[in-house]
């Protein structure tokens, strides 16, 4: 976690309807052979930046270290910041946090991959209006259809732009 997240008290509903979606797609992945560790469970929440501040809140999901401390840095001075290396922890993660207004999400994950979680979030009625931007290495046009396909409101390409990734999440993180 990074130091932009604090902890609060128990879920609100949303929360807990969030964490047991989550259950059910842990017992899904499991039934077909993956090993998981246990289903999240309602937990502590994400706050806004201390000093009082509302931030709006972007939630990272990429399993590259140095790409996702790259995103994170350049989107900090606007927004509360969020981080997922895998696509479990993205969902654990996003299970015991308010929605946030925007996620950034690979589609290469370990785990779980970026165009799942993008349908079980677009399914999910606490979620399902969050925008979805894929940031991926992954250009084919099939892919991109794909993407749009599951869910993704826009679709950026590695390498990209850090002033064009900027626009997208400022315009889109309503």
């Amino acid at each position: 976690m990074s130091d932009r997240t604090r902890r609060l008290g128990g879920p609100t509903p949303a929360q807990a309807m969030a964490a047991s979606a989550l259950k059910r797609l842990h017992d899904d992945v499991k039934r077909r052979g993956g090993a998981l560790p246990p289903p999240p469970t309602p937990g502590p929440a994400f706050l806004p930046s201390p000093g009082g501040e509302k931030k709006r809140v972007v939630v990272v999901v990429e399993d590259d270290a140095a790409i996702r401390a790259l995103i994170a840095r350049a989107l900090s001075s606007s927004f509360d910041v969020a981080e997922a290396s895998t696509g479990l922890g993205a969902l654990e993660l996003l299970g015991r946090m308010p929605a946030p207004n925007l996620i950034l999400l690979d589609v290469m994950l370990p785990e779980v991959d970026g165009v799942t979680i993008a349908r079980k979030l677009k399914a999910h009625p606490a979620l399902k209006h969050v925008p979805i931007v894929f940031v991926t290495a992954k250009d084919a046009p099939h892919d991109v259809a794909q993407g749009i396909g599951a869910g993704a409101t826009q679709y950026l390409t590695k390498p990209f732009s850090i002033k064009t990734l900027q626009e997208v999440v400022d315009r889109l993180a309503k």
